[in-house]
Order: C-alpha cells, then sequence, then structure tokens
C-alpha cells in the first residue's frame, strides 16, 4: 500500500512554500538585474573612452598628416633650389663648352692657314725643284 500512496503524491516545488526563498528569490533579482544595470553602465563608459580614444587617434593623425605635408614641402623647395642649381650649372657647362668650341675652331683655322702657307712654300719649292731639273 505504501507503495501506491508514494505513487499518487506528486511534490509540487515553488517558492511560495517557504519564507526563505521567497526572499532569496527577491534579493536574486535584484542582484542579476543590478548586475545587468552596471554592464550596461560599463558599455556606455567603455564606449565613451572608445570615442575618446578615437578622438585622440584623429587628432594625432591630423598632426602627423600635417608634418608629413610640412616634410614634403621643404622637400619640393629642396628640389625646385637643387634643380636650380643644376641648371646654372649646366648653363655654366654649356658656355665652357661654347668657349672651348670656338677655341678648337680658331685653331683649327689656324691650323688650316698654317697648312695653306705649308702648302704654298711647298709648291714654290717643287715649281723651282722642277725649274732647276729643266
Amino acid at each position: 500500500m505504501k507503495k501506491k500512496s508514494q505513487m499518487k503524491v506528486i511534490n509540487t516545488y515553488s517558492i511560495r512554500k517557504c519564507n526563505i526563498g521567497v526572499a532569496s528569490f527577491i534579493i536574486g533579482s535584484f542582484l542579476f538585474l543590478g548586475v545587468n544595470g552596471n554592464i550596461a553602465e560599463a558599455n556606455d563608459e567603455r564606449q565613451e573612452v572608445d570615442n575618446g580614444q578615437q578622438q585622440k587617434l584623429n587628432e594625432a593623425d591630423n598632426e602627423r598628416q600635417e608634418v608629413d605635408n610640412g616634410q614634403q614641402q621643404k622637400l619640393n623647395e629642396a628640389d625646385n633650389d637643387r634643380q636650380e642649381v643644376d641648371n646654372g650649372q649646366q648653363q655654366k657647362l654649356n658656355k665652357a663648352d661654347n668657349d672651348r668650341q670656338e677655341v678648337d675652331n680658331s685653331q683649327q683655322q689656324k691650323l688650316n692657314e698654317a697648312d695653306n702657307d705649308r702648302q704654298e712654300v711647298d709648291n714654290g719649292q717643287q715649281q723651282k725643284l722642277n725649274k732647276a731639273d729643266n
């Protein structure tokens, strides 16, 4: 008989059965909801910190970009100055080459004149030799 009565009895559990269960449920609920609230607050604070860090990173990136632009401008100015110096040196080299060419031309003229004079002397001597042989 005991077996049949034990089978018919269905144990049900609920928080209403004892006062301690209700109190622990209420305390647990407050803790759980309070933790979720703190988590949401922590997420907001973390987001604010992330935004602040992102702003600082953007400012640092802008400053770096300004420095890069300044350095690029200085490099461009230095390149222009170097180009002007190179152009000046090239002009001097061209002028020196022209002067050398003029000197070479005048020397060539003198050599041609001397060669013509020598040719005339050789022709004159050849004529004298021809007259002497005749």
